[in-house]
């Protein structure tokens, strides 16, 4: 694993040692992405299903938005965890 990332890395220290980042969140994201990131995830809601969250669907979210919210979008399926 080290080989991949270096021991040094960001994701060694968060993944392996567990250490939560000393950095910004501006750090972690590119800044060329983070205002865009930002205005994409203004107009998101959610609602409870269940004991599961259900976001807005993506097209009403993108009509919102007046384009598709490519850079939200591909954070939140970074994020998705799979059973």
């Amino acid at each position: 694993m080290y080989r991949k990332y270096g021991k040094g890395s960001l994701w060694v220290r968060s993944h392996i040692d567990a250490r939560i980042p000393d950095v910004a969140a501006q750090q972690l994201i590119n800044p060329n992405y983070y205002v865009r990131l930002v205005e994409e995830l203004r107009p998101l809601t959610y609602s409870l299903v269940g004991r599961k969250s259900k976001l807005m669907p993506k097209d009403e979210w993108a009509t919102i938005l007046g384009h598709s919210p490519d850079v939200a979008d591909a954070l939140i399926q970074s994020m998705i965890l799979t059973p």
